[in-house]
């Protein structure tokens, strides 16, 4: 049975992604990739004129797969502020253990975006969406006393992200990391820092 056209373009990026994570942009190959999806080069060209498209396809998919990141119940209204500051480390300890491959890719693109104008774009969205969504449960944190009252929100929020955007780069840096106590060591002078 033949794929859908959104099937197989789904399965297109899922390989180029995993290609990226194992051997960095340098080793993506499209040929390599059509092979592995069963096609041919002039069928992937199809779905993905050029390389560069294939890759702003990959960035959308990790946009998609952050997207999930502090939705949910950690954005209810009756989780406290503190714990839904805590969800989002927690949150980046468990893709940390189960899917590290996206900070891989994540942090290839990083360095992409230096070079590659609309990959950085992408790349500023995600990290403003989720700047918002930290400067929202922080301001909620002080309306509800709940948080110390007399930092920065905006830098506060780029701090919080920072720790947490170290605390993948250390997990993925240390062959032996034990995340849960990273998680754990974070999430304590977080506490500390933030707690009234």
């Amino acid at each position: 049975m033949e794929l859908d056209s959104e099937s197989r373009q789904s399965r297109i990026v899922k390989i180029a992604f995993k290609h990226i994570a194992e051997k960095g942009f340098e080793g993506l190959r499209v040929r390599s990739v059509a092979t592995e999806a069963n096609m041919n080069h002039a069928t992937l060209l199809h779905y993905f004129p050029s390389k560069e498209d294939l890759i702003r396809a990959v960035v959308q998919y990790l946009l998609q797969e952050f997207r999930g990141v502090g939705s949910g119940e950690a954005d209810g209204a009756n989780v406290q502020p503190m714990e839904q500051v805590l969800a989002e480390i927690e949150d980046i300890g468990e893709r940390l253990k189960q899917t590290p491959e996206i900070f891989i890719v994540l942090i290839e693109l990083s360095l992409r975006a230096r070079r590659d104008q609309s990959i950085k774009q992408y790349l500023e969205y995600l990290d403003v969406a989720w700047r918002s969504h930290l400067t929202r449960i922080l301001q909620h944190g002080i309306r509800e006393k709940s948080f110390r009252t007399d930092f920065d929100v905006n830098a506060t929020a780029l701090t919080l992200m920072s720790h947490i955007k170290g605390l993948s780069l250390q997990a993925l840096h240390m062959p032996h990391a034990d995340i849960d106590n990273l998680v754990l060591q974070v999430k304590d002078e977080v506490k500390r820092w933030l707690s009234p």
